[in-house]
């Protein structure tokens, strides 16, 4: 019964968001009360998916390019010290030390880019699937019993960010309000009244009284 009336559910709430912008389902998406109740669920996740991978790749490579720099930096200014110092008895020893901390910086660099098996294809994938396994959050005001629980999705992913670190960040930009009144300032726009109609309904009611003993007076001489 209650799969039937989720299918039911979820039917029409595609055939209403036919056209709708695809920045609205990843939002439903991320926000743990109707994480299960997306239309095209499978559509969303991959799309999802590939945000969240192209997102890490791109902080991840520019983290390994800024380390690579620092790197490169550091074995300038080594090789100059070791040209300008060469003769020196400590000569060795600074090189050694300057190779074992340059071969701590590649194995961090190593495993921020997701050498070893841990890509990001998988790290994202490992995400998503923890991220599904949680209950969704109930919609409904909680009692006072219920203190202990958050029915507040930015709560809820703020909880969970240790566990779900890159999700985290996209959901936190997708659910938090926007700094922009553009959106409501058209919805104001379209709605408005115009003066003129506004005008009448507000006669109309400051002299309803009267209107209404004249329609009385027009439908007694009528009949």
């Amino acid at each position: 019964m209650e799969q039937t009336f989720l299918g039911t559910v979820q039917r029409g709430a595609r055939d209403r968001q036919v056209g709708v912008h695809p920045a609205f389902s990843i939002a439903s998406f991320l926000d743990p009360r109707s994480k299960n109740m997306v239309p095209d669920l499978g559509a969303v996740y991959e799309r999802v998916r590939a945000i969240l991978i192209e997102q890490e790749t791109k902080k991840r490579q520019s983290q390994g390019h800024a380390a690579g720099g620092i790197d490169a930096a550091a074995v300038t200014s080594t090789s100059n010290k070791d040209i300008l110092d060469w003769g020196k008895e400590d000569d060795f020893f600074a090189e050694l030390e300057a190779d074992q901390a340059m071969g701590e910086q590649e194995a961090e660099i190593a495993v921020d880019v997701g050498v070893g098996g841990n890509t990001v294809e998988s790290i994202v994938e490992d995400e998503l699937k923890r991220y599904k396994s949680f209950s969704p959050m109930p919609y409904r005001k909680l009692l006072p019993s219920e203190n202990k629980v958050s029915n507040d999705p930015l709560k809820w992913w703020e909880e969970k960010a240790a566990y779900l670190p890159i999700m985290s960040g996209l959901a936190k930009a997708y659910l938090s309000i926007q700094a922009t009144s553009a959106p409501s300032e058209r919805v104001f726009r379209r709605n408005r009244l115009n003066p003129e109609l506004a005008g009448k309904m507000l006669f109309l009611a400051e002299n309803w009284d009267l209107h209404k003993k004249h329609l009385l007076e027009m439908l007694l001489t009528a009949v």
